[in-house]
C-alpha cells in the first residue's frame, strides 16, 4: 500500500510540474537592449525591358533602447545593413505577449509576440537578432 502511495504522488508532481506553462523569461523580461528586424519589401533599382537592376531587399527594424523608448530604422540588405534615412523615435508599452509601439504622431501600432524570440505586427513577423 505504501508503494502505491508513493507511486501516486510521484505521479501527481510529475504531472503538476510538467503541466505548468508559466514562463517567467516571456512575462517579465524587459525589451531594453534587443533589436527585432522583418523583411519589408524589395526596393530600389529601376526597371530595364522589364527587369529590375540594383534592387535590394528592406528590413525594418526597432531597437529598444529602454523600457518604454525605441528606435525604428530602414536598413538596405540585411537587418544591420546600411541606413535609409534617419532613425526614428518611438516609445511603446510592452506587457507580455502584447506590445503597442507609438511613433512621434501618436499614431499607435499593436502587435503581438509568438515567442520570446518573435512579434508579430499585421503580416510582418520581427524576429530578435
Amino acid at each position: 500500500m505504501k508503494r502505491v502511495l508513493i507511486n501516486l504522488v510521484t505521479v501527481i508532481i510529475l504531472f503538476v510540474g510538467c503541466s505548468k506553462n508559466d514562463d517567467p523569461i516571456l512575462e517579465d523580461a524587459s525589451l531594453k537592449g534587443t533589436y527585432y528586424s522583418a523583411f519589408a519589401y524589395t526596393g530600389g533599382g529601376y526597371s530595364f525591358m522589364g527587369v529590375w537592376i540594383d534592387s535590394y531587399d528592406v528590413y525594418w527594424s526597432y531597437r529598444f533602447i529602454d523600457d518604454n523608448k525605441a528606435e525604428r530604422t530602414v536598413n538596405e540588405k540585411e537587418p544591420y545593413g546600411k541606413l535609409i534615412g534617419q532613425p526614428e523615435p518611438y516609445t511603446y508599452r510592452y506587457k507580455y505577449p502584447d506590445i503597442t509601439l507609438i511613433d512621434k504622431d501618436g499614431k499607435e501600432t499593436n502587435g503581438t509576440f509568438i515567442d520570446k524570440n518573435v512579434f508579430r505586427i499585421g503580416d510582418k513577423n520581427y524576429q530578435k537578432r
